[in-house]
């Protein structure tokens, strides 16, 4: 009987995670362990806070050298203000697209190659937590969302070097 039984498959090597990662440096050496695994897209939203984080880590120096080195489609999206202008403009990255949202109060993340996301969270202690999963389902919805901010009809991109105004 037990000869009659179809074979067992061998597992895929691709195995879903999902892992939690606490504090600021933690978070910040999966962001660029994020960016560096990314192959041909990188895709970020982040706020005020995030972006002026990132701005004093070496995030933005290493995503203008990995676009250098290899066709990266790298697109980043924040809330439209005093910082976040000011923050893409000293960065000199010119050849990402970037957009401004238009809620602030939109969740942070960065998605590589759609096969792998961080979405970045606060506890009630207001430290910085994240969540890192490669699982489909959960890329997936938040490639979904990213993609439907992008091509909101109200939502500003950058086209030249220079940052274009908020259209009201």
């Amino acid at each position: 009987m037990w000869r009659s039984l179809p074979a067992v498959e061998e597992f895929s090597s691709h195995k879903e995670t999902l892992q939690v990662i606490e504090g600021k440096r933690q978070v910040l050496a999966k962001v660029s362990e994020l960016l560096g695994s990314s192959e041909a897209e990188f895709q970020a939203v982040v706020s005020d806070n995030e972006m002026v984080w990132l701005y004093n880590s070496l995030f933005f120096e290493d995503l203008n050298e990995l676009m250098k080195e290899k066709p990266l489609d790298a697109r980043m999206m924040a809330q439209y203000s005093p910082t976040s202008t000011y923050i893409i403009e000293k960065t000199g990255l010119y050849d990402m697209d970037f957009a401004f949202l238009r809620r602030s109060n939109q969740p942070s993340f960065f998605i590589a190659d759609d096969k792998e996301i961080l979405l970045l969270m606060n506890n009630e202690e207001n430290k910085l937590l994240a969540m890192w999963t490669n699982y489909e389902a959960v890329v997936a919805s938040f490639r979904n969302l990213f993609e439907h901010l992008w091509n909101s009809p109200t939502l500003p991109k950058k086209t030249s070097p220079s940052l274009i105004e908020v259209q009201e």
